[in-house]
């Protein structure tokens, strides 16, 4: 049962049992080449400051006051309820110092889930809008800014999962090409193209962060390993989507997110898929 519910991409904690060494699970979401070593090799070109930053400053200053506006509504009430309080301090009763103290937690936990559910997803987008109209100031991209299921891509080193400070090592919109048979990315800093012919293996890996039932901030991530061969090397990295869309966004929405970049890739490699060796679960304790 608790097989099924995970393969259904949602997240499930289990006494005794564990999805990365679950061999069956471990072998839904992993591929690995069958033909030995890829025959091709992906292209990693280094960007000139000639390129337009993905930074925009005044997208990047409307961001964030999308991010904060619901605390400063917050900070901005907790203001007047001690105005308030200041100018009628000989005049308050007992039941309404309770009625005053009330409303401002009330506000806070509504500004709270304004924040999760709206603000941060807002910010995403804009973020996201910000990031494609830089790119189009660019010259020598391939990538289709505007094609339909493109990700927002967070690229870490394998080793970074599983803290707490992280480096990221590039952020990228990556569009999966199914004509061209390949990945393609326009980051920061880079530019890379991975043929499907040079990619060996993906897998879809989950990391747990924080202390089940014991941390406030647990929560599971999901990560797309990749290798693939380069004129460097072989290179591995884990792709997260990081985009957000509005409403709550738990670990549902998050094993989601990492199953849909997973098959969205998986679909551009060949068959038959050979299965990955079961990958152990990151876990970082809160304490």
């Amino acid at each position: 049962m608790a097989r099924a519910i995970h393969q259904a991409g949602i997240p499930i904690r289990l006494d005794g049992w564990d999805p990365a060494t679950d061999k069956t699970v471990a072998e839904s979401y992993s591929w690995q080449r069958t033909e030995g070593r890829p025959n091709r090799t992906a292209s990693i070109e280094t960007l000139g400051d000639e390129q337009a930053s993905l930074i925009a400053p005044p997208a990047m200053i409307w961001a964030i006051v999308q991010q904060c506006l619901p605390f400063l509504i917050w900070a901005v009430s907790v203001g007047y309820m001690i105005w308030y309080l200041y100018q009628n301090w000989n005049q308050l009763v007992g039941y309404e110092w309770i009625i005053v103290v009330v409303l401002t937690i009330l506000v806070m936990m509504v500004m709270a889930q304004i924040t999760e559910r709206y603000s941060t997803a807002a910010t995403s987008r804009t973020l996201g809008k910000m990031v494609r109209t830089q790119i189009k100031q660019r010259t020598g991209y391939k990538i289709d800014v505007d094609a339909r299921g493109n990700f927002e891509i967070e690229v870490r080193e394998t080793d970074q999962f599983d803290k707490l400070v992280f480096k990221i090592r590039e952020t990228a919109l990556m569009q999966v090409d199914p004509k061209g048979a390949r990945l393609l990315f326009e980051g920061k800093k880079e530019r890379w193209c991975i043929p499907a012919d040079s990619i060996g293996s993906i897998r879809l890996e989950e990391v747990q962060m924080g202390t089940p039932g014991e941390s406030a901030t647990s929560t599971l991530l999901y990560f797309v390993v990749i290798s693939f061969a380069s004129p460097m090397g072989e290179f591995e990295y884990g792709l997260r989507d990081d985009s957000r869309d509005f409403g709550a966004f738990d670990d549902i929405k998050r094993a989601k997110a990492g199953k849909r970049l997973y098959e969205t890739i998986r679909a551009i490699l060949p068959e038959p898929a050979n299965s990955y060796p079961p990958q152990t679960v990151q876990t970082l304790s809160s304490e």
